[in-house]
């Protein structure tokens, strides 16, 4: 399953009805909410949020995962000041190819945010980040794997 990542999301946490910060939804592939994980965070619990989701590909009977990112390697996009002063928002998709051992080969912009600056800032700062490689029936495989950078100005 191929799921896209969306950070800063604050108005989907919202609308998805989570009640406790940080949140993690995850939706399956036609779009529909699957579960909220809420409370522990991330980055600072990562087997439990991994449990969770194995639990999720389990019980959707998923032999076949999509790479994860590992929120503890990734620094935080900067909002790029031009790009801030001009309160420019928008959502970048963005496909890696992510290796046997977790490490991106390729990245390409697949959906624009319509501005250049915030597709590059999430670019370079997500080429940096390592991910849990995609699986299939056990061992590791290559796979592009989208994720979805929400830029967003409170």
């Amino acid at each position: 399953m191929d799921w896209p990542v969306a950070a800063d999301a604050d108005r989907l946490i919202e609308e998805i009805g989570a009640k406790a910060y940080p949140a993690m939804a995850l939706f399956d592939p036609q779009g529909r909410l699957a579960d909220v994980f809420t409370g522990v965070g991330r980055r600072a619990y990562p087997d439990m949020f991994d449990a969770w989701l194995d639990r999720k590909m389990h019980a959707a009977g998923q032999a076949t995962t999509a790479a994860v990112v590992d929120f503890r390697t990734c620094p935080m996009p900067i909002y790029p000041i031009d790009e801030l002063r001009a309160r420019h928002t928008g959502t970048v998709t963005l496909n890696f190819l992510v290796s046997r051992d977790g490490y991106i080969r390729k990245a390409e912009i697949k959906t624009s945010s319509g501005f250049p600056g915030l597709d590059q800032a999430a670019m370079v700062s997500l080429v940096r980040c390592r991910f849990k490689p995609a699986m299939s029936a056990g061992p590791p495989v290559e796979r592009w794997s989208p994720v979805q950078y929400m830029w967003s100005i409170r």
